[in-house]
């Protein structure tokens, strides 16, 4: 059986430059923090991080003995790692996305592999979008559109927002 993934997927596709946004990190990034703060990131579960870029979340997380997984289109392309996972981590990464309906099917995608959590974080910074100097698209979100397009692109779920631009999206 043959295996279809989403066009997006191919950075070659892609009509700027994603990868750029990836930037070094000396310890976890703030929405990672919050997770692991509040239990939905834990040892006891296996994370994939999508869109992981470099890796650097995956490094600071093996040093707390949670098992982690990264993929990304540019970075880390693996696509056996895309199988259903405890918690997927989705972290500024829609944001860097210029079409909306591929950030909606992004998010639906992650959503669907997900079998517990789902961690998404996204800037909000509330100024709109807008293309940056070194070519990367930025999409920036007040927190009522975040909270909005979650809505609108999973439908009704159980969402808990721990930190603006930060959600927890919940099964079950």
């Amino acid at each position: 059986m043959t295996i279809e993934y989403p066009f997006w997927l191919d950075y070659k596709t892609w009509s700027t430059p994603r990868w750029k946004c990836s930037i070094a990190r000396r310890g976890l990034s703030m929405p990672m923090k919050v997770a692991v703060k509040y239990g939905v990131v834990k040892p006891s579960s296996l994370l994939l991080d999508f869109g992981c870029g470099r890796g650097e979340d995956l490094e600071h997380l093996q040093k707390l003995d949670i098992s982690c997984v990264g993929f990304d289109p540019y970075w880390k392309y693996d696509l056996a790692l895309l199988q259903p996972t405890d918690c997927i981590s989705c972290i500024y990464v829609i944001n860097t996305i210029e079409s909306a309906i591929e950030r909606t099917e992004v998010l639906q995608y992650c959503w669907e592999l997900t079998r517990r959590s789902l961690v998404v974080a996204v800037r909000t910074d509330g100024r709109g979008e807008r293309l940056t100097s070194i070519g990367t698209y930025q999409k920036y979100y007040s927190q009522a559109e975040f909270s909005s397009f979650i809505a609108q692109s999973l439908g009704v779920v159980r969402v808990e927002f721990p930190k603006p631009g930060v959600a927890f999206i919940h099964k079950k």
